[in-house]
């Protein structure tokens, strides 16, 4: 004998009704999104943080040798950031580097041939031979430097976005700097400066390998929430 109860199985009967309904129209529009990447994806983003990687590595062995002269600054360990970024981004959007920039023009589609010879100064390199490791540019692909001053990039970063927004246009702009760039006047000055123009500004940290970079984002990151909120005290 069953010991359920007429009112049990009334509540039972509608759980298996509302369980058994099947979504409306609306309900079905607003399905979750597949969010599973491609077959392979991951694959492909690990053999670009290892190209760069390797790129790198030749770079040392090759500087060691006083093949490339000047100056060389290597992205090693940071390879992720690069392919990570860029690989959300359209191929119309621009990027803007810092002068420690090999990795984010590999990620960004720039030759790895054109960027070794422009590493010996070559005509057929990324920048004709005249900038060096610090300087690669690529208007083709958008990569607008490489640039040896600290924070340099900022300012022209700004412009490309400000351009960008009285055309109508909606291309991105990105922009790499590293913790050094909060002390320069040109880092404020940019971030005032999209602030005035958009509302809404999407920063990214790329910190060298130095123990004090998490104390310091945090400092940054600070500042910009302060901004954000209280612009008129700054």
């Amino acid at each position: 004998m069953s010991s359920t109860t007429p009112q049990h199985e009334g509540k039972a009967r509608s759980a298996a009704r509302r369980s058994g309904r099947k979504k409306g129209p609306a309900t079905a529009a607003r399905g979750t999104p597949d969010r599973h990447p491609a077959p392979g994806h991951h694959l492909s983003l690990l053999r670009r943080m290892l190209a760069i990687r390797r790129f790198e590595e030749r770079c040392v062995e090759l500087y060691s040798g006083a093949k490339i002269r000047g100056f060389v600054h290597l992205y090693i360990g940071e390879e992720a950031v690069a392919v990570g970024v860029n690989q959300a981004l359209r191929e119309e959007d621009a990027v803007v580097s810092t002068y420690r920039e090999h990795g984010h023009a590999l990620a960004r589609g720039v030759p790895a041939d054109a960027v070794m010879a422009e590493m010996y100064g070559r005509a057929t390199g990324c920048s004709r031979g005249r900038g060096g490791s610090m300087h690669l540019f690529d208007a083709t692909h958008r990569f607008y430097g490489g640039n040896a001053i600290v924070a340099g990039g900022l300012p022209l970063a700004a412009g490309l976005a400000l351009a960008d927004r009285m055309r109508g246009s909606t291309r991105v702009t990105c922009c790499f700097f590293g913790d050094g760039a909060f002390a320069e006047g040109e880092q404020p000055v940019a971030v005032d400066g999209m602030l005035t123009v958009h509302p809404t500004v999407t920063a990214t940290l790329s910190a060298d390998h130095r123990a004090s970079d998490g104390a310091t984002g945090a400092r940054f990151l600070t500042y910009i929430d302060r901004l954000l909120q209280r612009p008129e005290e700054l």
